[in-house]
């Protein structure tokens, strides 16, 4: 099996798991997953952490909040402005659903206008709709142009992980390079 199958395999037991959660439910979970898919990204390029605890994505740190990690990982070059804001409509929708006291819906209002403009920019894509129907064909049309569309960044945040190389930190700047230390005898 190669490794792409295997990519796949672990998505369709994914969405097989939150089939029957409520839209609240999938919102939050899938926004947790691409969450931790940019944390591991993001662990796997940058330099390895020196200490046991990684304070850049804990507590206070830089990547400690999903916002955090798009920007770094658009800043870095590892994903382009659309998947950036993809994600950022993702995260806006997540936020929605996490406050809400009462029930909420990817069907209604405000929700549907968002998870509308999230999947806008992709549904021209012959590889979409099939998508759709492959995963979520008998779900109602906000849940699955949502679902869709997550599926296809969390896809593709997935191949990412799996090709990445981690950044060559013999490259970094040392204040003084080693070749203008004295010459020990």
């Amino acid at each position: 099996m190669t490794q792409d199958t295997h990519i796949v395999e672990e998505f369709a037991n994914f969405v097989a798991e939150f089939k029957d959660e409520s839209d609240r439910a999938i919102v939050v979970l899938t926004a947790a997953r691409l969450d931790l898919l940019l944390m591991s990204v993001l662990q796997k390029h940058l330099r390895p952490s020196p200490a046991k605890t990684d304070d850049f994505f804990e507590n206070q740190g830089p990547g400690a909040t999903l916002s955090g990690k798009i920007m770094l990982a658009n800043r870095l070059g590892l994903i382009d402005d659309d998947f950036a804001r993809a994600l950022n409509l993702v995260r806006r929708i997540r936020n929605d659903f996490a406050h809400e006291t009462s029930a909420c819906s990817l069907e209604q209002g405000g929700h549907l206008h968002r998870v509308r403009a999230l999947a806008a920019p992709y549904q021209k894509h012959p590889f979409y709709p099939w998508f759709g129907k492959k995963f979520f064909h008998s779900d109602p049309p906000g849940r699955t142009n949502f679902m869709t569309s997550v599926g296809i960044l969390i896809l593709r945040l997935e191949f990412l992980l799996s090709k990445l190389d981690t950044i060559d930190y013999s490259k970094a700047t040392p204040v003084i390079p080693k070749s203008e230390w004295p010459i020990k005898k």
